[in-house]
This record gives structure tokens, C-alpha cells and sequence, in this order.
């Protein structure tokens, strides 16, 4: 058993609607991080491995999920699931975090620039949590 990548993007999106200023306990290669710059790192790193077909269809995944874990608040949850990740891809050095962790982490190896990962994040933005926002919010986020 394990968890789709997109329900832990979904998770990690969920879980962080602001960047904050909570900091890991331990370390990830030598520097204490947001908790949010890796979690929501760790949404970058699976998007950036997935296709943009793939991003496409996280939306019914996510529509399903929201729909069937918090009928009531789905619509709500919809509407702010992108704003941590919005946060985070204006904010330089919590993007570097997050940069940092993936390199550690899901993307070691690849040399993954922080304008990769805003350009990820914003493709992320554009195929899933704009289109889950408009279905389930009925309006697009800002």
C-alpha cells in the first residue's frame, strides 16, 4: 500500500495554506527549513516528475477526494488550496528551502533551479488548482 502522489501534493497543499514560520526539528543537509518550504517542496517534486497530462488529471483525483473526505468544506478548501504554494513561489528564500529540500530529496541530482521550480509551481497553479477551484469553488483563486 502507498499514497498517489497526487494525494500527498493534495496533503502537503492542504496542510500549508501560508509558508509561516515553523521550522523542521531536525535538519536537511546541514540547514533547518520551513516545514512548509519542504512540504511544499515536496508538491513541486512530484509535479515536476509528473507530465503535464498527469498535473491535468490530478484535478478529478483531487475533486473526488475533497468531495468525499470534507463534503461541506470542499468548496472552501478548493478555493485555498494554492494559496501556501502561491506564497511560497513570492517568497525568494522560502523557495530556496524548498529548493534545497528537493535537491536533497525527490530531485537529487537534477539540478533543478529555483526558476524551475517557479515555473513548476505556476504550471501547477494553471493545470490542477486553478481548474479544482473553478469546479468545486465555482470561481478561480486569486
Amino acid at each position: 500500500h502507498y499514497a498517489a502522489p497526487e494525494m500527498l501534493a493534495l496533503a502537503n497543499l492542504l496542510a500549508h495554506p501560508e509558508v509561516g514560520t515553523r521550522k523542521m526539528s531536525g535538519q536537511i543537509g546541514n540547514r533547518t527549513l520551513l516545514r512548509s518550504a519542504k512540504d511544499l517542496g515536496r508538491v513541486l517534486a512530484l509535479a515536476w516528475l509528473t507530465s503535464r497530462s498527469g498535473i491535468e488529471a490530478w484535478v478529478q483525483s483531487w475533486e473526488e477526494a475533497l468531495r468525499e473526505r470534507f463534503p461541506e468544506e470542499a468548496p472552501e478548501l478548493a478555493l485555498s488550496a494554492g494559496a501556501g504554494l502561491r506564497e511560497l513561489l513570492a517568497d525568494d528564500d522560502a523557495l530556496d528551502q524548498a529548493r534545497h529540500a528537493v535537491d536533497v530529496g525527490l530531485l537529487a541530482g537534477k539540478d533543478v533551479t529555483l526558476e524551475n521550480l517557479r515555473a513548476t509551481g505556476q504550471r501547477l497553479l494553471d493545470d490542477a488548482l486553478q481548474p479544482l477551484a473553478e469546479r468545486l469553488g465555482g470561481r478561480a483563486s486569486s
